[in-house]
């Protein structure tokens, strides 16, 4: 079966920059603080010593995962012509 082979870190950092610059936008904060609560949850570890960084959970972060999941589905189905 195909498969991607994705860095967790990467995607992750690729779905923050873009709600950072606007390319990613939710309805009002109103109507999906419960679900943007989820992207809040999530931190950055630096570790100096090894010059690397991780992010980790300190609550619930699926919104962010299904949000990462759909990003990425729908960059695939663009770069491959669209849904037919």
């Amino acid at each position: 079966m195909p498969a991607y082979t994705l860095s967790r870190n990467t995607v992750m950092t690729e779905v923050f920059s873009k709600i950072r610059s606007g390319k990613l936008r939710f309805p009002r904060y109103e109507d999906s603080e419960p679900f943007l609560q989820d992207i809040l949850n999530i931190h950055c570890d630096y570790n100096e010593q090894l010059g690397r960084m991780k992010y980790v959970n300190i609550g619930p972060d699926d919104f962010f995962h299904a949000t990462l999941y759909a990003v990425l589905a729908s960059e695939l189905i663009f770069a491959n012509g669209g849904i037919t």
